[in-house]
């Protein structure tokens, strides 16, 4: 299999199925198989110098964010014992969920990101909905404007870290001085001195033993399903629209992830060119016209998430 093959391979909703699946199973994923972030994020070393498949094991059990771990308590408790890495997921299935029957929150990772971000805006704006941007500090250092933007229109403004690095969350240290940088960055663009962010999301979405510990005193923020938007360009931009409309319907709402940011690696980079995200405002206006056409709710996420 090629490595395009493999990229295309993984844009599949039935991946989360199998995440989920897994998790209640309590078994390890077979070979070759696993959480889509971990496969994303390590999808070279799924391949050897020949472009051949090489053999991957994990194991995705995403925490359930139940009352006790929002308060802080230690998320190991919920991961069952087993052969396993020790790897989670944000992954939560929709009875987890703490929203409603027919309610939805959309989440922005990756931001702010100049144009899109403010397209994105307006098209929320122009809905009356507002959203969770999960924002990363050298991007808020880079657009404080835009951060005061998004903070000003009642969006909800969430970690997801400082500089986005996959190696910091297998070291407790560096990620957790990450964490404490991004927070640095929102009250400076902000001009507040405010207390650190209440929620966090760890980049990838992975949930890693460093992750747990800062989730101790901060709450993880979740998702419902996974577009993995990342992977497509404008042409196919249609198919995540698809995915999370389809998946609302069926699961009657749910949490969502989109990027109106993109960070990535030079290697990816160099892999899947630069990050084009264009197309998500036009992608977010189709979704929120046809599930309010439907009759589906968007509630504040400060009210969701704060209580």
């Amino acid at each position: 299999m090629s490595l395009e093959g493999f990229y295309n391979a993984l844009t599949v909703p039935s991946i989360e199925r199998w995440l989920l699946s897994e998790n209640k199973k309590g078994s390890p994923g077979p070979e070759g198989s696993g959480s889509w972030v971990w496969l994303i994020s390590k999808s070279l070393s799924a391949f050897d110098g020949r472009g051949r498949q090489s053999h991957i094991v994990a194991r995705a059990s995403p925490p359930a964010l139940t009352p006790a771990h929002r308060d802080g308590a230690d998320l190991e408790s919920s991961v069952p014992d087993g052969p396993r890495m020790p790897i989670n997921s944000i992954l939560i299935s929709r009875k987890q969920c703490c929203l409603a029957p027919g309610q939805c929150v959309l989440t922005f990772d990756d931001g702010p990101a100049g144009k899109v971000t403010d397209d994105l805006l307006a098209i929320l704006r122009e809905f009356g909905v507002k959203a969770c941007f999960c924002v990363v500090g050298c991007q808020v250092a880079t657009r404080p404007e835009q951060t005061r933007t998004i903070a000003t229109a009642g969006h909800l403004l969430v970690n997801h870290t400082f500089h986005h690095r996959f190696t910091d969350l297998w070291n407790f240290e560096k990620f957790s001085l990450d964490i404490l940088r991004c927070d640095q960055a929102i009250r400076e663009a902000l001009g507040e001195t405010s207390h650190p962010l209440r929620w966090f999301r760890p980049p990838f979405g992975l949930v890693t033993a460093a992750v747990r510990e800062v989730a101790r005193t901060r709450r993880i923020l979740p998702v419902t399903h996974f577009a993995i938007d990342p992977w497509f360009k404008s042409d196919q931009a249609r198919r995540p629209a698809k995915w999370i409309v389809e998946d609302a319907k069926r699961r009657q709402g749910g949490i969502y992830v989109l990027h109106d940011g993109l960070m990535i690696s030079g290697i990816l980079r160099s892999v899947r060119g630069p990050p084009r995200r264009n197309w998500i405002p036009r992608v977010v206006s189709e979704i929120l016209e046809e599930l309010t056409t439907a009759g589906f709710q968007f509630p504040d996420p400060w009210q969701v998430f704060q209580a």
